[in-house]
């Protein structure tokens, strides 16, 4: 069972929910976030740690001995006769990898620190001025796994950490008290995104695809991010969001080549489509959705997996069918679209999966 930090692999999990800044104290405490630099993290792992998270973890012996046989060319470089490594592009490799470092995230919840870890990826948050203390402690843990961290390569928000800016990457996102707010590197994300898509002559149908699977998720997840948003920012934060949605619906507008008001097209991205609509989760529109959902996984991080999924399951469900098809809009209009475009594109030598 692995620890609620880890985000990759975990059943059921949305790493959209990631979140690295949250401080539900009720104090003055300042807190701060430091990103940790693990050595050749996936190379380095010495099979010992593996054979003993795996007797920790109940892996029957026969299940042992396949992963071992799996594993047995994988050899130390430096050092004669060890075997050490996993490989980094099968799954079962990096699951063995999150298991041996799982016993860390729990001593740093024991400890009263919050992880997070996504793959080898790990930020810790920690009070101010506790910089260059949680990076030794981090280094000590690691070691007894047999990994190094490299502390001079470790960033930090605290300002003791030399970062003068006062802001780390994690995921692609920035997070310090400097940083821009979450909905505004985001559309600046969607703008260079949807430039890319209209550069290329791309069949309609194949647009409409990256657009829905690819660029929509990019850009919709942003509001359950927002850990550190007051009541009295959520309006300001609401019409940022809003003006995703019509980004969104404005890319939209040029694939369907439409001459809807945005506001319609907007509607009938959100529809379900039984209702004839592409249900579609966009950020503005569910905004409120999302940050009832956020403030209800932060209050027990160890919900987020399934009583989360199932508030907002069923609360999009009421949200849906609370919209109504525009009136000017015809019928499956969007449906018939795709079902022309996608024969049309029959043929195609371009492969999406």
């Amino acid at each position: 069972m692995l620890n609620n930090n880890q985000n990759h692999f975990a059943p059921q999990n949305d790493d959209t929910q990631t979140d690295t800044t949250h401080n539900s104290a009720q104090d003055d405490t300042i807190w701060d976030v430091v990103k940790v630099d693990i050595q050749n993290a996936f190379n380095e792992l010495p099979h010992d740690q593996i054979r003993q998270a795996l007797e920790n973890s109940a892996i029957s012996l026969q299940d042992r001995r396949y992963i071992f046989n799996h594993l047995q060319s994988r050899w130390a470089d430096d050092i004669p006769r060890v075997r050490q490594g996993v490989s980094t592009g099968d799954v079962i490799s990096q699951k063995l990898f999150l298991a041996c470092v799982d016993p860390i995230l729990f001593e740093l919840d024991e400890k009263g620190y919050r992880a997070v870890m996504y793959a080898d990826d790990l930020t810790v948050l920690h009070k101010r001025g506790e910089y260059h203390q949680t990076v030794e402690l981090l280094a000590n843990m690691f070691q007894k796994i047999g990994l190094v961290i490299n502390k001079d390569k470790c960033e930090g928000t605290d300002p003791s950490s030399g970062n003068t800016t006062g802001v780390i990457e994690f995921l692609g996102q920035n997070i310090g008290i400097n940083s821009e707010p979450i909905a505004v590197q985001i559309q600046k994300q969607l703008q260079t995104r949807i430039k890319a898509l209209q550069k290329y002559d791309i069949p309609k149908f194949y647009q409409y695809l990256i657009f829905k699977q690819c660029i929509i998720p990019s850009a919709n997840y942003g509001s359950f991010l927002e850990a550190s948003i007051t009541e009295t920012q959520l309006a300001d934060a609401k019409d940022k969001y809003d003006y995703i949605d019509i980004m969104l619906a404005e890319a939209m507008e040029e694939i369907l080549e439409s001459d809807l008001p945005t506001k319609d097209l907007l509607d009938v991205m959100i529809l379900s489509k039984d209702d004839g609509g592409l249900d579609l989760i966009t950020p503005g529109a569910y905004f409120d959705l999302m940050i009832q959902n956020r403030d209800m996984a932060f209050q027990d991080p160890t919900k987020v997996n399934k009583e989360t999924r199932d508030f907002f399951s069923k609360n999009r469900h009421e949200f849906i069918n609370s919209k109504q098809y525009p009136t000017n809009v015809k019928s499956n209009w969007v449906i018939a679209w795709i079902t022309t475009t996608k024969s049309q594109t029959k043929g195609s030598n371009i492969q999406l999966t």
